[in-house]
């Protein structure tokens, strides 16, 4: 998968498993510009078909693509990150243990971090902001790092 903030697209190349792939697939995300930056891939409605998360920087979302399984992809999902946020990177992990994923974004310009709890069936919470102080985020990962689960 790639994001061009150029043509406003996302393009998709499918495997054949043989380390070869198909022509691309593409796919204009937004009726205008909105500069897609950052996209990854995860099962947002437990369809066990991958989803397409792809944020956003000037207009401060994470918009959500759910796939039916042929390199399709369609029932947009627009997450807010809060105003003047500017997402600069995204994460998906299930952070509080409910068997659906979620996102973390680290907000640049909103300096904070922004929580964002799925629901499992594409759709996700209000986000839940948490500053990082004078610190402007630019990237963010995870791990477990003190054996709490």
């Amino acid at each position: 998968m790639v994001a061009d903030v150029y043509t406003s697209s996302v393009y998709l190349f499918i495997g054949y498993g043989d380390g070869t792939f198909d022509d691309d697939k593409y796919f204009s995300i937004v009726e205008e510009e909105h500069d897609p930056d950052l996209i990854a891939a995860g099962d947002f409605n437990n369809d066990k078909y991958a989803d397409i998360a792809v944020s956003m920087y000037w207009t401060n979302e994470i918009r959500i693509y759910l796939g039916n399984g042929t390199g399709h992809f369609e029932n947009l999902y627009i997450c807010r990150v809060g105003n003047d946020s500017m997402p600069a990177a995204f994460t998906i992990n299930d952070f509080d243990g409910d068997k659906n994923l979620d996102i973390l974004v680290a907000n640049n310009v909103g300096e904070n971090i922004a929580f964002l709890h799925g629901y499992g069936n594409g759709t996700f919470a209000e986000a839940m902001n948490y500053p990082t102080g004078y610190n402007s985020p630019t990237s963010i990962d995870v791990g477990y790092f003190n054996r709490d689960n």
